[in-house]
């Protein structure tokens, strides 16, 4: 995974595929658990992918493609929510992905447009100040 920029606060941001991710200390030593298949960190992390992944199965993280029955995936923009001290918010819930010791839950931000996202490198998914002013869900521009 090629690092794109180390922030001064904690988070790092990559590129593991198509689409930028952006996570602090936690869900940085989380995902190396996750490659590694070691241990899963006992500290909450945050990851955000704002302009969504490129595709993922809900039941194996290291599928490389979609199956007809690995549950495949392709989630908008969203924080992922890792670390054993995450456990408590996946009881149950609908979107924890992955019943392995590094499961996660996966929160979607809505409909964020990936113009308003910004990359991990401070451009717009269009461009360097390429982003449309901020409009209504109608289409009416915001005053």
């Amino acid at each position: 995974m090629k690092t794109v920029r180390e922030g001064e606060n904690g988070w790092t941001c990559m590129k593991p595929g198509t689409n930028p991710m952006c996570a602090d200390a936690g869900g940085l030593e989380w995902m190396h658990a996750l490659m590694s298949k070691g241990e899963t960190p006992h500290k909450l992390g945050f990851i955000y992918m704002l302009l969504g992944d490129g595709g993922a199965s809900n039941i194996d993280p290291f599928a490389a493609e979609e199956t007809p029955d690995n549950n495949w995936i392709v989630s908008g923009p969203h924080v992922m929510i890792v670390g054993t001290e995450a456990k408590s918010l996946l009881e149950g819930y609908p979107r924890a992905q992955w019943r392995i010791p590094q499961s996660h839950t996966s929160c979607g931000l809505g409909r964020l447009r990936t113009s308003d996202a910004v990359d991990a490198v401070g451009r717009t998914a269009h461009g360097p100040g390429a982003a449309p002013k901020p409009q209504r869900p109608s289409g009416r521009p915001l005053e």
